[in-house]
């Protein structure tokens, strides 16, 4: 039996002996749940209203970005989901890669642009606005209501800064997995079944059959329904409130990764009202269809019986929960049972790949992954009423919320997940014995406004409306915290390799799941710097070594091609095996920005560039001129693979590598370069591209420490101030506005460490 049909069952009067009334002839149209459908972005790009830039094309970069009025603002296409119902709310998503108190605001414009040639000259101008996004954090999505903008199949925005400042936003060129979004739920529709000309009285279903006005916003969207129903034949069951779609309406329109409703009152499958695809299976000790959580709502929800009932869904990467997110759901404790019994689990916990939420017998809630807890206040689940909780993680800061209310906050932060197992309801290291209803997950953190909204709508409360609409505020916690990236190039040998050892390698080659091993500390970014895979970087290879090392943080990583990687023709291995994470495909250059720096990608794979040109004015050249003289931040990091000074076995006279690549960064002000190729750890004091020590000039670092093999050194080069070929390891680096450390973190039985700080020029 259908959802839909399950329900018309529950709504039908019912005889003396329980059986309903064959009265289908008069049943009234039934609402049909709206699914949220998540569209990428059809075109995007920046352009820059700097005179020396106005006539340049920025389509193919993997940011868009706003600024002062003279400087940057993006432009957005996305075509519309078509459908038979109303546009009920259109929510435009962006994944932030800097931080800023006053954000982006989204206008209408004219549809005469393409991407692959508007600039800022030749770009439509800027209409009415539609709304505004608030503070947005690096590394988080922002959200904003774009339903009054929608008018047909496609949809023009424009994004513009409401203050000075450049803020970076990911474009599709980045990877499906941060392009643009646009969230589109549309009305209810309605199923008939064929009333009689009699049947014009009420139904009971009548008033479940409401939708969201299409200006309603996802954080206002709370408000019930205000239409009401006639009173119901005798017999029949009283007509559900109008809460019964403002619920699920209300969770949809915050666009969900999945969200299980738990209504159904047969079958094996726990239908994903997300829209993607994230269906569930019934299975074990289940109370089906009972009385749910949701004020008035029909749709019921599913009883545990703390021995074998559970809800499994399969692995997705949405529902590994990287980055920020949310876990959200109506509990209510039926019994204690066992020690450990839980809500909800997905692979070990005591890993990065694998979270649960499981309860103490005093009724308090736990969030656990990597061995890391945060409790929300004892006596919150209970066994004499449903309660909405919501646990956020904004890759800062957890929060419990209990009844819409903030409960405890604790400062942590995750490493990436590759787990791959199961995602359970209804069990954490145990079963658990209780109900569940609405369990929604989402891949940013709800701020504590929705998460209120999102209760008031389950009971039928109504927040107090504002004077006028206003952006929500970010969570509390700070706005630009520093960003913390690990590098180091060099990394898995060849699974032929004699000492590769079946992954495990010996004490002085092939150290690649030790270096590994370090990325768990929960970076921002992992920046590979070439010479990824040994000795050639097929993708056979790069999946079968790479991948179960440095892969687990794959979603982190922004690499650079070396000269093993070109053993494979146009290295198609490395470029197949990351996408469009490694720039353009056959070129490898690109840009981004974290936390006020710009940093710079090359491919400087070998000496002398023989794959890529990186002389005077090759295109790489002159797009890194144009790139530079587009971002004149405070703090600039530059990295590719051949260093172009080392104190290893070339010969110090070799003045012509990388010339003209220093000679811009330098021109520039960029502070720090960061190389590989060498396999060995080499910092050098800040120099001119003639290797002339100048404080003003470029400090690079050569870490090549990431397990292949280590290389001694001959004699010291001008300006080498620390030195190490014994020792592997990550160099980390953390990135404030104006100022920059260093700190080179070894393999655990390592003890070699080199720290230190400046500040930017």
């Amino acid at each position: 039996m259908t959802r839909a049909r399950s329900r018309l069952h529950r709504l039908l009067p019912v005889g003396a002996m329980g059986a309903p009334l064959l009265l289908l002839p008069l049943l009234a149209p039934v609402a049909a749940e709206a699914a949220a459908v998540t569209q990428p972005a059809a075109a995007d790009a920046y352009v820059s209203l700097v005179k020396a830039q106005q006539r340049t094309n920025y389509g193919s970069a993997t940011k868009l970005q706003t600024g002062a009025t003279s400087t940057y603002r993006s432009y957005l296409r996305f075509s519309v989901p078509g459908g038979t119902t109303p546009v009920a709310s259109a929510v435009l998503r962006l994944w932030s890669t800097t931080s800023s108190s006053a954000g982006y605001r989204v206008s209408s414009t004219g549809s005469g642009w393409q991407e692959s040639t508007v600039t800022g000259a030749s770009g439509p101008a800027v209409g009415a606005l539609i709304g505004s996004s608030g503070a947005v954090r690096t590394g988080a999505w922002t959200s904003v209501d774009v339903t009054s903008a929608v008018r047909g199949t496609s949809l023009d925005l424009v994004l513009t800064a409401p203050s000075g400042g450049t803020v970076t936003y990911a474009s599709r060129e980045a990877g499906a997995g941060t392009a643009p979004q646009l969230v589109v739920t549309r009305a209810a529709a309605s199923a008939s079944a064929s009333p009689s000309p009699s049947a014009s009285a009420a139904s009971p279903a009548a008033s479940a059959a409401t939708s969201a006005s299409p200006s309603t916003s996802p954080a206002s969207s709370a408000s019930p329904a205000s239409s009401a129903s006639s009173a119901p034949a005798a017999g029949a069951a009283a007509a559900p409130a109008a809460a019964s779609s403002s619920y699920p309406q209300t969770v949809l329109a915050d666009a969900p990764a999945a969200y299980w409703r738990l209504g159904e009152t047969s079958g094996s499958a726990a239908a994903d009202s997300s829209g993607n695809g994230r269906a569930g299976t019934y299975a074990g000790g289940l109370t089906r269809g009972a009385p749910g959580a949701i004020a008035g709502d029909a749709d019921g929800a599913t009883g545990f019986d703390g021995t074998t009932g559970v809800v499994t869904a399969a692995d997705a990467a949405a529902l590994r929960l990287n980055g920020a997110f949310t876990i959200e759901f109506w509990a209510r404790l039926d019994a204690f049972t066992g020690s450990y019994p839980g809500l909800l689990v997905k692979g070990p916990a005591a890993t990065a790949d694998g979270y649960l939420i499981w309860y103490s017998a005093n009724g308090q809630l736990n969030f656990k992954r990597g061995n890391v807890s945060i409790a929300a206040p004892a006596g919150s689940l209970t066994s004499t009423r449903w309660r909405h909780f919501a646990v956020t993680y904004d890759a800062s800061a957890l929060r419990w919320y209990v009844d819409g209310t903030l409960a405890t906050t604790s400062t942590r932060t995750y490493a990436t997940s590759a787990g791959t197992a199961p995602l359970q309801l209804g069990r954490g290291d145990e079963f658990g014995r209780q109900s569940l209803d609405e369990v929604a997950l989402y891949n940013r953190a709800l701020t504590a406004q929705q998460v209120a909204a999102h209760r008031n709508a389950g009971i039928g409360t109504a927040p107090s409306p504002s004077p006028s609409p206003s952006p929500s505020p970010a969570p509390p916690g700070p706005v630009a915290r520093p960003v913390v990236l690990a590098a180091a190039g060099d990394i898995a040998c060849d699974p032929t390799d004699p000492n590769y050892n079946g992954g495990v390698g010996t004490a002085s080659f092939c150290r690649q799941r030790d270096t590994a091993a370090l990325l768990d500390k929960g970076y921002d970014a992992v920046l590979p710097l070439g010479d990824l895979q040994y000795t050639d970087a097929s993708l056979a290879k790069l999946n079968q070594v790479y991948d179960t090392s440095w892969g687990k943080t794959k979603a982190l990583q922004r690499p650079v091609v070396g000269n093993h990687e070109y053993l494979v023709t146009d290295a198609a291995g490395y470029f197949d095996y990351y996408g469009a994470q490694a720039g353009p495909r056959g070129k490898g250059w690109y840009s981004y920005d974290l936390n006020g720096w710009h940093i710079i990608a090359l491919n400087g794979e070998a000496e002398y560039c023989p794959h890529v040109s990186c002389s005077a004015n090759s295109e790489q050249e002159t797009w890194l001129r144009n790139d530079l003289a587009a971002h004149k931040t405070a703090c600039t990091l530059a990295y590719w693979h051949t260093p172009r000074y080392s104190s290893a076995d070339r010969p110090a006279a070799d003045t012509n590598l990388f010339r003209t690549f220093w000679e811009d960064l330098y021109s520039a002000g960029v502070e720090v370069v960061l190389n590989g190729h060498f396999h060995n750890y080499e910092r050098f004091a800040p120099q001119t591209p003639a290797g002339i020590a100048d404080p003003n000039g470029i400090r690079q670092f050569v870490v090549g420490t990431g397990g292949k093999g280590l290389v001694g050194f001959s004699a010291a080069a001008p300006n080498s101030e620390v030195r190490n070929a014994s020792t592997y390891g990550v160099l980390e680096l953390t990135l404030d506005p104006n100022r920059y450390s260093w700190n080179f973190a070894p393999v655990a039985g390592q003890t070699f460490t080199d720290a230190g700080s400046a500040s930017c020029h």
